[in-house]
C-alpha cells in the first residue's frame, strides 16, 4: 500500500466470504474428481484459476477503490470525472468480454475444456473475494 493511501475497508459481510469459500470449495472438489488421472486438465485448472484469481482481483480492488472515493469525497468528482468514467468504461468492456468469453471457449475447445475453465473462473472469482477479504479485513 502506497504511503498516504488509506486502506480500503471489506465492503460486504463475513456471510458473503463464508459464500464465496464454499462455492471455491465446492468447485475445487468438483474438478478434483473430474481429472483425476488426468495431469494435463490439473495443471490447465490451477494455470487458469491462477490467471482468473489475479486478473479479478485487480478489477475488485478497482471497483472498491472507485466505490469508496466517491463516497468518501463527492466533492472531488469534478476534477476526477473523466478519469471515472474512463475507469468505468474500461470496466464494462472486460465484464462484457467475461460475459461472452465462455461461449467462445465452448466452441473452440470443446466441452470438456470449457467446463474446466468455467470451473477455473469460478474458483478465481472466489478466491479473490477471500483474499480481498484477507488484506482488506475491517
Amino acid at each position: 500500500m502506497p504511503k498516504g493511501k488509506k486502506p480500503i475497508p471489506y465492503p460486504f459481510s463475513r456471510r458473503w466470504v463464508y459464500f464465496s469459500g464454499f462455492l471455491f470449495s465446492i468447485s475445487f472438489l468438483f474438478m478434483l474428481l473430474l481429472s483425476i488421472n488426468n495431469l494435463d486438465i490439473i495443471v490447465l485448472y490451477f494455470l487458469a484459476t491462477f490467471v482468473a484469481t489475479v486478473s479479478t482481483y485487480i478489477i475488485k480492488v478497482r471497483i472498491y477503490t472507485i466505490k469508496t472515493e466517491d463516497t468518501i469525497d463527492p466533492s472531488s468528482k469534478s476534477g476526477n470525472i473523466i478519469g471515472t468514467i474512463r475507469a468505468w468504461t474500461i470496466l464494462f468492456i472486460l465484464g462484457s468480454v467475461m460475459l461472452f468469453l465462455p461461449f467462445a471457449f465452448l466452441y473452440l475447445f470443446g466441452w470438456h475444456a470449457w467446463l474446466v475453465l468455467i470451473n477455473s473462473y469460478i474458483s478465481g472469482v472466489n478466491a479473490s473475494e477471500i483474499i480481498i477479504y484477507l488484506i482488506h479485513r475491517r
